[in-house]
């Protein structure tokens, strides 16, 4: 998506409006999920012989080192408790391997040939529910999410811990509009300078 003049006239002005901060976090969360879910298709289902898994890594720690930015000039509106289902591979040098097979307590089972221990290793994979903490950020009609660790969550002491109950996967939209990085570094930047002006005015 192409800048609107508006924000182009902003960045000059050195303003920054709440749907321009909104764009920008919702370009760089979305190309952050996007990378995300590139890099774990390279890791688990294709073959990658370019190192594409690594690169995808890298870009989503560079979208959400800018998502980190454009969350500083905001405060938090609490903390979101959730639990999640996470993969936990168990292979077959384990002492527990035998036990999970037999059990028929697992979404998947496979191999492959382990370079390091120069022999073919087999797995099961689990889903396994796990606990976990976000800070929430509203900006207009959009919420924002960064990880909390559970001893950080005693740092906000004024902040509601909501229970969402079990949080569904995030993926992603290859679809979405979205504004150009190049703009959002501008933001970025104007944002590290720390000469701008916040105008949240509806």
């Amino acid at each position: 998506m192409k800048p609107s003049k508006e924000y182009l006239k902003n960045i000059k002005r050195r303003t920054i409006t709440k749907q321009m901060l909104s764009d920008c976090l919702f370009c760089v969360n979305n190309r952050a999920l996007n990378s995300r879910d590139n890099e774990r298709k390279y890791i688990n289902y294709v073959p990658d012989m370019y190192g594409n898994a690594n690169k995808y890594h890298k870009k989503m720690l560079g979208y959400y080192s800018m998502k980190r930015t454009l969350l500083s000039v905001l405060e938090p509106s609490h903390i979101q408790k959730g639990e999640v289902l996470q993969r936990r591979r168990t292979y077959d040098y384990e002492d527990n391997y035998e036990e999970i097979l037999k059990s028929g307590n697992y979404v998947n089972n496979s191999g492959f040939y382990d370079t390091d221990r120069k022999e073919h290793v087999e797995f099961v994979v689990q889903m396994v529910p796990q606990t976990v903490y976000y800070l929430t950020y509203t900006v207009g009609n959009r919420t924002f999410r960064v990880p909390l660790q559970e001893s950080e969550i005693i740092r906000y002491p004024d902040l509601e811990v909501i229970d969402a109950g079990r949080i569904t996967p995030v993926y992603g939209d290859i679809t979405a509009d979205m504004l150009s990085v190049q703009f959002v570094e501008k933001v970025v930047q104007l944002i590290k300078s720390g000469t701008y002006t916040l105008d949240f005015s509806e």
